[in-house]
């Protein structure tokens, strides 16, 4: 019984799969994203 519903926990949710490190490296990569895109706007208005 407990095993079935570990299993549908896991499946409901990604996020607890996640390692911090991985947790930081997406954080990051987001992080950078936005940067860019601020800057790309800041060239446009310029």
């Amino acid at each position: 019984m407990a095993r079935s519903e570990d299993r549908k926990q896991r499946r409901r949710s990604p996020w607890r799969r996640l390692t911090p490190g991985q947790l930081t490296t997406l954080i990051t990569a987001l992080s950078g994203l936005l940067t860019a895109v601020g800057y790309v706007l800041f060239a446009l208005k310029m």
